[in-house]
């Protein structure tokens, strides 16, 4: 016996009687109706939609103003504070040279494999710990034979990306209604 007959064989005995068939439709269709009439039965009065944006504050509520610049300022503190200073980074490129893997035609350059790679992010502040994934390591490996990646490269990475959101943070507390721009008559003006 060939596959194609065995194949044909056993979707023969899988094909359901006339019967079965009915049987399910009618159970498809009453499954649909209770569910139908469930949720029909909500009254529509009653649902709430969401608000997804909370116009800001007219310039007659100063409370409102002040509240909401507290509120600007929190948010940028708490994202300054997860950046990396300045010691931090020293302190990071330090445990990746002791991290280091040595190669035989390395030439001076200091290069890191992925084992190792991972060491470093257990040993790092938490801080740190975000740079430390799979994609920025696979984004930086430039072909090298033993599939290693270089030190530099990758805290130059680190440290580009500490300076885009310190250049972020810094560039937001000038931003005075919190919009995402800065505009001609007060930001700009308070920026210069």
């Amino acid at each position: 016996m060939d596959f194609k007959s065995l194949l044909e064989e056993t979707l023969s005995t899988l094909e359901l009687s006339d019967d079965q068939k009915k049987k399910n439709i009618e159970k498809e269709v009453k499954v649909f109706k209770e569910v139908h009439d469930s949720l029909s039965d909500r009254p529509n009065e009653n649902i709430e939609i969401p608000k997804f944006f909370i116009s800001l504050p007219k310039p007659e509520d100063s409370l409102g103003i002040k509240l909401l610049e507290d509120a600007r300022s929190r948010h940028l503190n708490k994202i300054s504070k997860d950046l990396l200073d300045h010691n931090e980074l020293k302190d990071l490129y330090s445990l990746l040279c002791q991290h280091q893997s040595v190669g035989d035609k390395d030439e001076g350059e200091k290069f890191i494999d992925y084992k190792n790679f991972l060491k470093a992010k257990e040993a790092v502040v938490p801080k740190c710990r975000k740079f430390f994934t799979p994609t920025t390591f696979a984004k930086l490996q430039q072909g090298d034979p033993d599939g290693r990646i270089n030190l530099t490269a990758f805290f130059n990475y680190v440290m580009r990306k500490t300076w885009h959101y310190q250049t972020r943070v810094g560039l937001s507390l000038y931003d005075i209604k919190g919009q995402g721009y800065l505009r001609e008559t007060h930001s700009l003006e308070r920026f210069s």
